[in-house]
């Protein structure tokens, strides 16, 4: 997810993304992803983490900063 926010803000940033479209093209970014982890998990998400919330919102916040 790290990499991918970096990916993310280097591509938001070519594509002159900033204010309120670089945060919305941010959060696209990063639902993609958590769509990803859930499809590779296969829905089994308490398999491999504590609760949902460890893949929508942890990695949303921590990206961010």
């Amino acid at each position: 997810r790290t990499f991918l926010s970096i990916i993310g803000g280097v591509v938001a940033g070519i594509l002159g993304f900033t204010g309120m479209m670089g945060f919305i093209f941010y959060f696209l970014i990063m639902a993609v992803t958590s769509l990803g982890i859930a499809i590779k998990a296969k829905f089994s998400i308490h398999n491999y983490f504590d609760s949902w919330n460890r893949v929508l919102l942890d990695g949303f916040f921590g990206g961010l900063m």
